[in-house]
């Protein structure tokens, strides 16, 4: 139904909007902005003082420090039913943002509902273009004699 060319478009669209919601607008997966951090560590993600510390981000509250969990969000696997989309290694940070109240993802929400609703979309656009059909037969049956 789809082509691989799509999802690896697709995914690298994805990928961009996620990390824009996430890190540049500062939202959660559930579009809510992120929390304060604690007092010391605010002051001194503020005071750029940490080693590597991306200071395009110093006040700001998104989980960026250095910009490693960023830059390593990746779409892997493209094929004509889909793409993944995660972390190859900071997968563990993940984990521990969300402990912290720090939701990037879930299980139960992968993505933010803006980003889901622009798949949708370029879904859409996708199958009108090329004209996709269904994969179905018309089946007619006679009736009487």
């Amino acid at each position: 139904m789809f082509s691989v060319n799509f999802f690896i478009e697709l995914g690298a669209d994805v990928r961009d909007k996620y990390r824009e919601h996430i890190f540049e607008k500062g939202k959660d997966v559930n579009n809510k902005k992120f929390k304060p951090y604690s007092k010391e560590y605010g002051e001194r993600k503020r005071a750029n003082t940490f080693k590597l510390q991306d200071s395009a981000y110093a006040n700001k509250v998104s989980p960026v420090l250095t910009g490693a969990l960023m830059e390593d969000l990746a779409v892997t696997k493209p094929s004509s039913t889909g793409f993944f989309l995660g972390w190859n290694v900071w997968g563990s940070k993940v984990i521990s943002l969300n402990k912290q109240g720090r939701k990037i993802t879930t299980k139960d929400k992968p993505l933010p509902d803006s980003v889901v609703n622009f798949m949708d979309k370029k879904a859409e656009s996708y199958i009108h273009k090329t004209h996709i059909k269904p994969n179905c037969k018309t089946t007619k049956h006679k009736i009487g004699k």
